[in-house]
This record gives C-alpha cells, sequence and structure tokens, in this order.
C-alpha cells in the first residue's frame, strides 16, 4: 500500500475497494471524528457499522446487497478473520467499498 501525508498518524483507517484496493482513509475534516456524511461519501450509501474490536468498527453501506453492489472478497475475508478471532463465525459476505476505521475516529 502506498503512504500517504495522513498514513502515519491513520495506518488502520482504510478503504477496502470492492477491486481488492486498500487506500489509506483521508483524516476527518475535523481532524476529530468522521461525520455522518463523510462516512456516507466513503461507502457511497447508508453508513452501517459493526463493531469487530472494542477499538475497531467496519462500515459498511448498508444498503449495499438491495443495491447489488458487488461482494468485497477483501473486507469479507477481514471481517471473517475478527470473528474468528472473537470465536463467532459468519458466511454473510460484504459489499461495496468498505471502511475500517479506529473507533476512536467515529462520533
Amino acid at each position: 500500500m502506498k503512504k500517504n501525508k495522513n498514513a502515519d498518524n491513520n495506518q488502520i483507517n482504510v478503504i477496502i475497494k470492492t477491486s481488492g484496493e486498500i487506500l489509506p482513509l483521508p483524516l476527518p475534516a475535523t481532524g476529530v471524528t468522521y461525520s455522518w456524511e463523510e462516512l456516507k461519501g466513503f461507502v457511497g450509501g447508508l453508513p452501517e457499522s459493526v463493531r469487530v474490536h472494542r477499538e475497531v468498527e467496519i462500515i459498511v453501506d448498508g444498503d449495499g446487497h438491495p443495491k447489488g453492489l458487488p461482494i468485497n472478497p477483501v473486507a469479507t475475508m477481514i471481517y471473517h478473520s475478527y470473528l474468528a478471532a472473537l470465536g463467532h463465525s459468519s458466511d454473510h459476505p460484504l459489499a461495496g467499498d468498505v471502511l475500517i476505521v479506529e473507533a476512536r475516529f467515529l462520533e
């Protein structure tokens, strides 16, 4: 993954594209937390959050499956890995572009 000027302060916060490309998530406009509108812009629709760790959340377009968005295999694998580490499992795939965000950046 290429580093950008935000990468050093924002290493865990990424956008996982359906193509498998992983990009650094720009820092919040406020510098503190992402707004609902920012999250909506990143995922392309209604942001839905799944806390997979006390400090990490996965954000998806909550309407991704009904919209027919493509499955995101990389994000799905990461999601299932987090669940397995917690002793849970799921066969539910994630659709569309997906964010992995530190909880401290969420309102």
